[in-house]
């Protein structure tokens, strides 16, 4: 395929998210908005996907396999009570599929800092109690205001520690990194340059939990 010839060609690994939920919502097929994520309905479902996928792209170019991207955003109002019950069992059964199928894939989920730092389930343990069924913890970073304008620079460092403090022992990769330079959210190309460096630098302190870190995008999207 032409994924496997660019990361042969690159000498390259590329990460992959599927979603089945999002920040944005439940991603799934019509027929299984209404099905809790812990039936083998789901479950079975959802491993069929995985194994079309594997039949188009080799999974040993993968950095990991992320199921479910910025989780902690996921509105459950709509979901069974135990909505995170359900996900933490559906997590631990793809994750032993995969083990089983495709070894040495890593798998994981994708929360937001928001997640780590000041969320609905910052304190709640919901997200420590996923990391425990699956081999990495992702996250995305961007040190953004409620406003969306940026923070200082200089907070990088508090932030690194806050996310390796949640999951000690754990492996994190940084799924997305980024820090836009316009105006209007009260930055410039110097701020970023400034986050940059303080990302490598925090980096080589946490080297041993934080094991990837993606830059988002090399260039602000125009109007």
């Amino acid at each position: 395929s032409a994924f496997n010839s660019f990361c042969y060609e690159k000498n390259i690994k590329l990460s992959l998210t599927i979603r089945p939920i999002d920040l944005t919502g439940k991603t799934v097929p019509e027929d299984l908005e209404d099905t809790r994520f812990n039936t083998e309905l789901m479950k079975s479902r959802f491993k069929s996907l995985i194994d079309f996928v594997f039949t188009k792209i080799d999974y040993q170019l993968l950095t990991s396999i992320q199921i479910g991207n910025e989780i902690d955003g996921f509105d459950t109002s709509n979901e069974h009570p135990d909505f995170w019950g359900d996900y933490r069992d559906f997590l631990f059964n793809i994750r032993t599929y995969i083990d089983s199928q495709y070894p040495g894939l890593k798998v994981g989920f994708t929360i937001m800092l928001l997640g780590v730092t000041s969320g609905d389930h910052t304190t709640s343990g919901v997200f420590e109690s996923l990391s425990d069924v699956v081999h990495i913890v992702g996250v995305t970073y961007y040190p953004l205001n409620d406003d969306f304008t940026v923070m200082n620079p200089g907070v990088v460092d508090t932030h690194f520690k806050a996310i390796t403090s949640k999951f000690p022992g754990k492996k994190i990769y940084l799924q997305e990194v980024g820090y836009q330079t316009s105006s209007e959210c009260n930055s410039s190309e110097t701020k970023q340059a400034q986050f940059i460096c303080n990302v490598f630098h925090a980096w080589d302190i946490h080297k041993d939990n934080i094991k990837l870190v993606e830059f988002v995008r090399m260039n602000d999207v125009s109007q």
